[in-house]
């Protein structure tokens, strides 16, 4: 499956979520500064959007009008991205400015309410943290939520028993909205929201008594219905230019082919959350160096959950069930090996999939990039019917690809089942074996 992963800042190469995801779909990264989606995306990724055009903008809603799944995580406060944009202050102990991420037009427009200036904490369940002189700080914002803060009937989250999230918003459904909101994530009823700006200059002790408990507050919604755009006058237009005298005018870009959509199409997904860092190493697992190897414990289920939506919405959803059950049951490094032979099955398939694909999208770039002097496409009937079949031989084997990655999960994840039903027989195959050579030691 082919998906656009757009960032603020590309995350570090190391990060696991990316290792991850990349096993199960082919990811296509974008620059928020862009002004269209690739063509060809199956489901669209969004973290910590910042700034982003309108034109990008309108390419976002029209890629959930039109009925395709659209996974979105803002932040009031991201803690991973804060360091990349000031890591020098960040070292020397300076305070650094809030950096939050929204899509107010969309999220408004599909009946969403967030406020990227306040933040969720919950007294009741505070992420244990080392602070000064080897203390114990207890943060009311970083929050380590457990199985009765995720929903039990939504399959991204109802095998997950922990997860943390860092300085998080909180999301609801507007008044008046026509929109389904399914909280998927929530805290406690001892939740509060506080400004942004106020964690700069307080103590953990002084921010929980800020909190003033207002019941639970949804972190992660699953957001679906039919949607209403938010660009109801159609496409942003370009700003106008002042004219250099001394070049030639710019002829004016060609019309976008269709009218836009004003409304979804039949039913539009959305899961959005209200927190970036929970997807980073940092605050999901921790890596060490064994005999030269390195390996992976998990501190908890945030990759699972990512690992579990992504693939909700990608249509995934029969092997979600055998996912989060804990840290525990998923050993990274064993599945790496897993993987490996897993991959060696489908790999020719694979290859020479990716190979004609490649050839029919060589041919389909070259056909609709040739203009005439004045910048247009030439559109003849010939053309047009050629560009028509290379685009359903794409389609086509896009759908072949997606069959044959999902084939690829199934025999991965058949193999880590086999692994964990031989780990939980050998305990008491081994004490009985044991026993039965104790008992026999003994009658001699």
């Amino acid at each position: 499956m082919q998906m656009m992963m757009m960032m603020r800042r590309q995350p570090q190469p190391s990060q696991m979520v990316i290792s991850e995801l990349e096993q199960s779909f082919t990811i296509v990264k974008i620059e928020d500064s862009a002004t269209e989606l690739p063509a060809g995306l199956e489901s669209l990724a969004i973290i910590h959007p910042q700034n982003v055009s309108p034109k990008l903008q309108f390419a976002i809603d029209q890629f959930i009008l039109g009925g395709k799944p659209v996974f979105l995580a803002v932040d009031p406060a991201s803690q991973h991205f804060k360091r990349q944009a000031n890591p020098q202050q960040q070292m020397m102990g300076q305070p650094t400015p809030n950096v939050s991420s929204d899509l107010p037009g969309l999220l408004g427009a599909y009946g969403i309410a967030y406020n990227p200036q306040t933040i969720v904490g919950d007294n009741d369940n505070p992420l244990p943290v080392g602070g000064q002189g080897n203390q114990v700080v207890r943060m009311p914002t970083w929050l380590s939520l457990r199985k009765e803060n995720f929903s039990a009937t939504a399959l991204p989250t109802a095998q997950l028993k922990t997860a943390w999230f860092i300085e998080s918003g909180s999301l609801a459904a507007k008044p008046g909205s026509t929109t389904t909101f399914k909280p998927l994530i929530e805290t406690s009823a001892a939740g509060g929201e506080i400004p942004a700006m106020m964690l700069q200059f307080a103590q953990p002790d002084d921010i929980a008594k800020q909190i003033i408990p207002s019941g639970k507050k949804a972190i992660a919604a699953l957001v679906t219905g039919k949607f209403t755009t938010a660009f109801p006058d159609g496409a942003p237009k370009d700003e106008p230019k002042k004219d250099d005298p001394s070049k030639p005018p710019t002829p004016p870009a060609p019309a976008a082919s269709g009218p836009a959509l004003t409304e979804s199409k039949g039913t539009s997904t959305l899961f959005v959350i209200a927190d970036t860092d929970w997807l980073f190493d940092d605050y999901s697992l921790r890596k060490m160096n064994f005999f030269g190897q390195t390996a992976v414990e998990p501190y908890n289920d945030n990759l699972s959950l990512a690992s579990n939506t992504l693939e909700f919405l990608g249509g995934s959803q029969d092997l979600i069930s055998i996912r989060g059950k804990g840290t525990s049951l998923r050993p990274f490094t064993v599945v790496r090996a897993m993987e490996i032979e897993a991959q060696k099955k489908f790999q020719t398939q694979l290859t020479a999939l990716d190979a004609r694909l490649a050839e029919v999208n060589k041919k389909l770039t070259e056909m609709q990039g040739k203009k005439t002097e004045g910048n247009r496409l030439i559109a003849t009937p010939e053309m047009a019917k050629a560009i028509a079949d290379f685009q359903k031989q794409q389609a086509a084997m896009n759908g072949e690809r997606r069959q044959i990655r999902r084939a690829l999960r199934e025999d991965i994840d058949g193999l880590e089942k086999k692994l964990l039903t031989l780990n939980l027989l050998a305990t008491p195959v081994l004490v009985g074996a044991f026993s039965f050579w104790f008992y026999r030691r003994r009658k001699k």
